[in-house]
């Protein structure tokens, strides 16, 4: 089974860190079948968000990082249904923790 986690960031990359590190705590040790896919969806105007993307330790995760400029919420989310695999989508914004 294929679960996919999108992240919305916009501009707030202490949040977007804090979420990615709530991910991967909450899923240390999960073995297959489930197969984790991430994507973060960014819409910021500078390159924050992705610097924390790319020094997060994400694993087990399939991650992704797609920058698009900023149309709104629900555009986000629609564009992010058209990138995952995942029969399961969760949906989280930066800032967002699971626990």
């Amino acid at each position: 089974m294929r679960a996919s986690v999108v992240v919305l960031c916009r501009d707030n990359p202490y949040q977007l860190e804090e979420t990615l590190s709530s991910l991967v705590r909450a899923t240390q040790g999960l073995e297959p079948p489930f197969a984790l896919e991430l994507l973060v969806l960014d819409g910021s105007t500078t390159e924050a968000c992705r610097k924390v993307f790319d020094a997060a330790a994400l694993q087990p995760w399939n991650q992704r990082l797609i920058h698009r400029p900023p149309q709104g919420i629900y555009d986000a989310m629609n564009a992010a249904l058209w990138e995952v695999n995942g029969s399961w989508v969760a949906f989280m914004n930066a800032g967002d923790l699971y626990t």
